[in-house]
């Protein structure tokens, strides 16, 4: 598996556990969890330290089961906005603060620095 799909695979882990815990109807067990879509504890364990992938089928019964959407395990949560989002409000503070095309290739070399060195 390349570190990409772990990354990901981690990264839907880490929301999966994080939604659980949150549920709105209190925080649910990994145990009752995994009863309640029908997989051993042990394999949702693995998921939600992103050992193992899930099928989108399985995809959709977590995210029912925690009332979220399936784009709610992959691409955000808890702090963690997807590109799209923190694109959008980039290109706002550069129109809002008006910066130069100078200032603007400065602010990607300092976000592109910033990134690469991020986990």
């Amino acid at each position: 598996m390349s570190a990409e799909k772990r990354d990901l695979g981690r990264q839907v882990g880490l929301r999966i556990a994080h939604f659980r815990r949150i549920h709105p109807a209190g925080a649910i067990s990994q145990e009752r969890f995994a009863e309640r879509i029908g997989v051993s504890t042990s394999l949702l364990s693995k998921i939600e330290r992103g050992d193992r992938s899930l099928s989108l089928l399985l995809l959709e019964r977590v995210a029912d089961a925690l009332g979220v959407r399936p784009h709610d395990l992959i691409c955000s949560g808890f702090g963690l906005e997807d590109r799209h989002t923190s694109a959008r409000a980039l290109v706002e503070f550069v129109e809002r603060n008006r910066l130069s095309k100078a200032q603007v290739a400065a602010l990607a070399r300092l976000l592109r620095a910033c990134w690469d060195r991020s986990p």
